[in-house]
């Protein structure tokens, strides 16, 4: 989100769209497993649905962000909200 926000040129833009595509990806897929592996037993079906839930309320929420703001500040928001979100997970995670 850092590169699409700061790009100057389409074939700049395109690029970082591809690397950000291909991490969203490579995320989608990571951390469903990841957490599978770490749940309990009972909580498992809970946490999978949870990461499902939150993939579809952050769509939503970039949906209504992105009707009143350009895309460069779409991509600025959400280069925030990744950064914020990976250090508040960090202080949960058990350490390996």
């Amino acid at each position: 989100f850092g590169f699409m926000s700061r790009a100057t040129t389409l074939p700049v833009l395109l690029a970082a769209r591809l690397i950000t595509g291909i991490a969203a990806g490579l995320c989608t897929v990571a951390a469903p497993v990841y957490v599978g592996e770490i749940a309990p037993k009972k909580l498992r079906g809970a946490l999978g649905t949870f990461f499902q839930l939150s993939v579809t309320v952050g769509i939503l929420v970039a949906y209504f962000v992105g009707a009143s703001q350009g895309w460069r500040q779409l991509a600025q928001w959400g280069a925030g909200m990744a950064m914020a979100s990976g250090l508040a997970a960090m202080q949960l995670l058990p350490e390996s």
